[in-house]
């Protein structure tokens, strides 16, 4: 199979190809991968990486805060990369951090989402210079005051809202919708929206809907915004400085080589418009892309046994989207 062949899945690294039989990614073989480093093994075609990132950043601008879902793949090489491109880190966990930290040595293009924030990773995340903290439910609020106080910062913070879009990916993924745990209704975003208000080393920066993986239809993303932009309208005194308008990830990434979603660019439209709906004022959108940056440029690796009459034979094995090569 050549290249080009290759070029037409979407779903594989574009830089995979076979030679007499044997799989290569940018010329080197995953045979001899495999005996040097042993499997399982992930990898990763990092031009393909790359590549993805500046499609994003090409489709929806420069001025865009772009947060890599972290979830998606981390190591310390990648954190390198995005920072080269301008873009930073959305993490979940102290170990999530300590990575970003380790790599570029600062929190500051960090988001921390996340449904529990233990004291430790809060403080971790603050006293490291974090970003935004995007608030996932009203118990935070109190903690998250205590903890910036104590740290003498002013800390900016997001409102996740929880809205009933009935996005038509899979149920398992579907992270929106009034009986999911994520986020806050809109009812009790304004009241939470009052507390961060009123708490001295709390700022609020905007607002924050993530409504599932694998979203095909961009209107979805424009009717999230279209709410959100609406909620700060109605909500406009509270608004002290430019606002974040974060539009969460869950762009779609093909599995298979008919799948395909719409190109970037009518995603960023969707989410522009729908902000502009409502809201006339300066802000800054931002986006989690995860699975979409990496999920196409890596493979795994790993060997299997193959029983004949006579004996266990191994052979090792490339998983492509689940076919075996």
């Amino acid at each position: 199979m050549d290249k080009e062949t290759f070029k037409e899945m979407n779903y594989l690294p574009n830089n995979l190809t076979f030679n007499d039989g044997v799989a290569f990614l940018n010329d080197f073989s995953l045979i001899d991968i495999a005996s040097e480093h042993g499997t399982p093994l992930y990898l990763y075609d990092w031009d393909n990486i790359e590549n993805n990132i500046l499609e994003f950043t090409n489709a929806f601008g420069d001025d865009v805060l772009y947060r890599y879902a972290a979830k998606a793949f981390i190591c310390k090489k990648l954190v390198e990369l995005l920072d080269k491109n301008n873009w930073g880190v959305d993490v979940v966990s102290g170990g999530e951090m300590a990575t970003v930290l380790s790599a570029v040595g600062t929190l500051e293009n960090t988001l921390f989402n996340g449904t529990y924030k233990t004291k430790e990773e809060v403080d971790y995340f603050i006293s490291n210079n974090g970003g935004h903290i995007s608030i996932d439910n009203l118990n935070e609020i109190s903690l998250l005051q205590d903890i910036a106080s104590k740290n003498k910062k002013k800390q900016p913070v997001i409102l996740r809202i929880n809205l009933d879009l009935g996005a038509e990916t899979h149920p398992m993924v579907l992270t929106s919708g009034y009986d999911q745990q994520f986020g806050l209704s809109i009812d009790t975003a304004e009241t939470a929206l009052k507390e961060v208000y009123n708490a001295d080393s709390l700022l609020f920066s905007g607002v924050h809907v993530h409504i599932g993986s694998q979203i095909k239809d961009p209107e979805r993303f424009k009717k999230a915004m279209q709410e959100c932009s609406s909620f700060l309208e109605k909500n406009k005194a509270s608004v002290e400085r430019e606002i974040v308008f974060d539009a969460g990830g869950g762009f779609f990434s093909p599995y298979e080589g008919d799948e395909d979603g719409q190109g970037l660019e009518v995603y960023a439209d969707s989410i522009k418009s729908g902000i502009e709906e409502n809201w006339d004022t300066d802000y800054k959108i931002m986006i989690e892309p995860g699975r979409a940056v990496v999920n196409n440029s890596g493979l795994i690796l790993y060997t299997c046994l193959l029983y004949t009459s006579d004996a266990a034979d191994e052979r090792s094995s490339v998983d492509l989207g689940g076919r075996r090569i």
